[in-house]
């Protein structure tokens, strides 16, 4: 009797659902949609850590070359440009991604 409301209260599905749903994962998984993101993340993390490599190698390279004097001029002519750029684009890429999004 207990297991009878036990039973009633959870509702206690049959197993095929859980069968239904690791198909749907697999169907997921399977999806040509999904491995495109997949690689164009792994391109975009490569390439961000071969950035971030390359420029720490640059520093190394400056700071060999020029001493510390040197590091701080590249870093202030470096920080100058960045500023620079952020000012010239006016927020254009967040615009654009907002209204590229409406279309």
């Amino acid at each position: 009797m207990q297991t009878e409301a036990v039973n009633r209260f959870y509702k206690f599905e049959e197993p095929v659902v859980v069968i239904d749903a690791a198909a749907k994962v697999g169907d997921i998984l399977a999806s040509s949609h999904l491995k495109e993101m997949l690689t164009g993340s792994a391109i975009t993390f490569i390439l961000k850590i071969s950035g971030m490599l390359l420029g720490y190698l640059v520093v190394i390279q400056v700071f060999r070359r020029y001493g510390s004097e040197g590091i701080g001029v590249y870093n202030l002519t470096f920080r100058t440009i960045i500023f620079a750029a952020m000012v010239a684009s006016m927020g254009m890429n967040v615009s654009i991604l907002r209204y590229v999004g409406q279309v």
